[in-house]
């Protein structure tokens, strides 16, 4: 993919509104079951407050593209893990672990693993739209980056996690519909995985069913286990949501609200494939106006 092109120049702007539209939609309900929110808040479609667009996700995304200035595609993980020293002064779960880690001396990927009992969780997953945006087009280079990322704070499936959500804005520059990025991406997992499983099977309902939310049901039921913040139930989520969205944005926000969840740390990364795929100007002035 031509990354000196103007379209390349209006598809990663596409992708960051998204991403940002989708962390403050998701911001206000994260925590939320979906039974929940249709109590509180009734049909989510946009945002229930003002927007506000510090989110940690985006933090961790910063400070990795600090580092990608000064090393390009010869980053390394502990470049990332020095990066983070540099600019990031706290975390949540496996992030706040792997700082601590750091400051002990501790580097990749001993940093993601030793007294983290959160590796499996969705901060990996968070933070990698980005990697897909650096490599476009490219789905090996994107998961190689979002790889080296990923293990400063994570390891096995919360890795794959990384992987997968950079596979999804990777792919999104060069296929034509959403639904073949969600299919390839999926392929792409390693098959003996167990996070393979998870969305392979949320895939295999998406195709079996006409709408989103029997699909969701069954998936929030066979995930009740891990807590909100885990890679799985969110990773169904995001098939889910892109699969049923269908091209569509406003569909697209309403299905990944109404799943509830770790809402911000799902809406960002579909919001972001699904914008470098349609571009901003079929995107609702309600969505970007407020965020400018």
């Amino acid at each position: 993919y031509d990354v000196f092109s103007d379209d390349f120049a209006k598809k990663v702007t596409a992708g960051w509104m998204g991403q940002l539209i989708g962390g403050c939609l998701g911001t206000q309900i994260e925590g939320y079951t979906t039974e929940q929110i249709r109590k509180r808040f009734g049909e989510v479609y946009g945002y229930l407050r003002r927007p506000e667009t510090y989110n940690d996700d985006i933090t961790y995304e910063i400070a990795y593209l600090d580092g990608f200035i000064e090393k390009g595609y010869d980053i390394t993980p502990a470049d990332v893990a020095y990066k983070w020293l540099e600019l990031i002064s706290d975390g949540y779960s496996a992030e706040k672990t792997a700082i601590e880690n750091l400051r002990r001396g501790l580097l990749p990927p001993e940093s993601g693993t030793t007294n983290n009992y959160f590796y499996d969780w969705i901060g990996a997953q968070m933070r990698t739209p980005l990697h897909g945006m650096l490599a476009p087009g490219n789905p090996k280079l994107a998961a190689r980056l979002a790889a080296d990322d990923s293990i400063v704070s994570h390891s096995n499936n919360g890795m794959l996690g990384g992987i997968f959500n950079a596979l999804l804005t990777s792919l999104a520059f060069t296929e034509d519909h959403i639904r073949t990025v969600v299919e390839k991406a999926v392929d792409m997992i390693p098959h003996k995985s167990e996070y393979y499983a998870v969305v392979k099977h949320a895939l295999d309902l998406c195709k079996e069913n006409s709408s989103w939310e029997p699909v969701w049901t069954a998936c929030e039921e066979r995930y009740k286990e891990y807590n909100w913040i885990h890679a799985y139930p969110n990773a169904a989520a995001e098939v889910i949501a892109l699969w049923f969205g269908n091209m569509d944005f406003k569909a697209t926000c309403h299905i990944i609200a109404m799943e509830g969840q770790d809402a911000d740390c799902t809406a960002a990364p579909v919001l972001n494939a699904l914008a470098i795929m349609i571009g901003l100007d079929v995107i609702d002035d309600s969505y970007i106006k407020p965020i400018g």
